[in-house]
């Protein structure tokens, strides 16, 4: 009697110590089910009991081994009164044939379902990937990489491998990083600079090595910073542009500009760093600011060391007083720094060219001129010549069109691109900053504060027919502009453009060469 028979009707008389035959016994009829591979040495089998019979299922299970003539293994199924069972079969070898069969038990006997054959996993070399390079310098790489899978035998080493050719190997350069599943990482030193390096992961069992996918080529660079320039396009942040010694490599390494108001900076001040990896020559970088206050940058670059470029102090002026200038009249002017323009504080009232040349006016302020052909004329401001220190003098565009000049020596009348330059510097409440606080010459409604040292005041224009407009909330200056035929360009304190009659006397303002 077999083993399993044994075990079965030992149960049975324990179990049934006083039972007497009362009908014929029917066994049970059971199906074997199919298995599916767990892994290399396991495998999940299912059976079905289709009948009981006409007494209780007392065993049920699976019988297996490495042929039909063999099937003398076992495992019993703990629950009962169930028609699907299922076990895990473990202990088997890789890549092995196998044969089993359900079996169910009750008074009657012992059934057993068809033999179901199945082969376990085969052993093989193990997954592994190439992940990333994390960072790059003159002479290391940081990479890493992942065993994914054994695949039934143990990764005994698993590391890079590198060459200044393609398809590195484990037969040239390379290292171990331990042993096993899981992701993994190195720092490969000892590289030639400016050389061009192909990286792979690999992992390695008694099946085999394979590698992880090839890693893009990278060149290791020894990259210097050039120079660093600072543009004060407005007067709440700055913009630093540096300069590289070369375009290849640079986006290996980790850029940025340092700040600090007390010191030279480095990378534990403020830093702007890139938020990309950029293989420019040039980059800029941008750091808020308050007007009037000094600001020292130093441009930073960073593989496995730190390097610096030269350290600039600036100052974002928006009201910086400078020294005072005279006309060829004699007139004495206020200067002020904006940004990086220098302007006069005051519009200019000049009566002569910078020759020395007078510049014409009429013999009546409220004169008529629309008939003129090209009056180069000039009045003081609302015809009145007491107003002319305050307000300064109106000018048509011929007269400031003259190549004998009007604005003293290294000075010029504003062009437009100059005027933006100044509107965009202030940015915020540009009429206010630039107009001078109070109601002496400005309406009760207008607010100004001075913040630039501008020190506009209301002031409009003279008509060709001689009339002097007045509106105390405006203030407009003629642009340096050829214009049309008949008519060019003013700017007003509104940052807004018109047009006019160059025959109009407008104000003029000048600005530094």
């Amino acid at each position: 009697m077999s083993n399993l028979k044994y075990c079965i009707l030992l149960i049975f008389l324990l179990c049934n110590p006083g039972c007497k035959k009362e009908e014929d016994p029917k066994m049970p009829e059971v199906i074997t089910g199919s298995a599916t591979s767990q892994d290399y040495t396991s495998v999940a089998v299912a059976g079905t009991i289709t009948d009981k019979g006409n007494s209780e299922i007392f065993a049920f299970g699976f019988i297996w081994g490495e042929s039909t003539s063999t099937i003398e293994n076992k495992v019993f199924c703990n629950s009962t009164g169930q028609d699907y069972f299922s076990a895990i079969i473990t202990g088997l070898k890789p890549k092995q044939n196998y044969f089993f069969k359900a079996f169910a038990a009750n008074n009657a006997g012992i059934s057993y379902g068809a033999s179901v054959n199945f082969t376990t996993k085969t052993v093989s070399a193990p997954v592994v990937e190439t992940l990333q390079v994390n960072s790059i310098s003159s002479n290391s790489v940081k990479i890493s990489g992942n065993v994914l899978s054994e695949n039934g035998d143990s990764v005994i080493a698993r590391g890079f491998c590198w060459s200044e050719s393609k398809a590195p190997d484990i037969y040239r350069n390379k290292n171990v990083v331990g042993n096993g599943l899981g992701s993994f990482e190195s720092t490969i030193t000892g590289l030639k600079s400016n050389t061009v390096y192909y990286f792979r992961a690999y992992a390695t069992n008694t099946k085999g090595t394979t590698y992880g996918k090839e890693l893009y080529s990278w060149t290791t660079q020894s990259a210097t910073i050039e120079s660093i320039t600072i543009n004060m396009d407005r007067s709440d942040y700055v913009t630093c542009i540096v300069e590289y010694s070369s375009a290849e490599g640079l986006y290996l390494y980790k850029k940025g500009v340092c700040c600090s108001t007390l010191k030279i900076p480095g990378i534990n001040d403020t830093v702007n760093f890139t938020s990309f990896d950029s293989q420019a020559n040039k980059l800029s970088f941008y750091f808020n600011t308050k007007p009037n206050r000094r600001y020292f940058f130093r441009p930073v670059l960073i593989d496995t060391d730190t390097s610096y470029g030269d350290t600039l102090s600036v100052i974002n002026w928006i009201n910086k007083p400078g020294s005072k200038i005279s006309d060829v009249d004699g007139n004495i002017y206020s200067t002020v720094r904006i940004g990086a323009q220098v302007w006069m504080a005051e519009n200019l009232r000049t009566t002569k060219y910078r020759n020395g040349d007078n510049i014409g006016t009429t013999s009546s302020p409220q004169m008529d001129i629309h008939l003129v052909t090209e009056p180069k004329y000039q009045w003081p401001a609302k015809g009145d010549e007491t107003k002319a220190a305050e307000l300064g003098r109106l000018y048509t565009w011929f007269a400031i069109a003259d190549s004998r000049e009007i604005c003293p020596a290294g000075w010029h009348v504003a062009k437009d691109n100059e005027w933006k330059i100044l509107y965009d510097y202030v940015y915020n409440d540009v009429e206010g900053r630039l107009s001078e606080p109070g109601e002496v010459h400005w309406s009760t409604n207008h607010n100004g504060n001075n913040l630039t040292g501008f020190t506009a005041r209301s002031l409009v224009e003279r008509t060709p027919e001689g009339v002097f407009k007045v509106d105390e909330n405006k203030a407009t200056w003629w642009i340096y502009s050829t214009g049309n035929e008949t008519t060019s360009y003013c700017k007003q304190i509104n940052s807004s453009t018109i047009n006019l009659d160059k025959k109009s006397g407008v104000a003029v303002r000048c600005v530094k060469d």
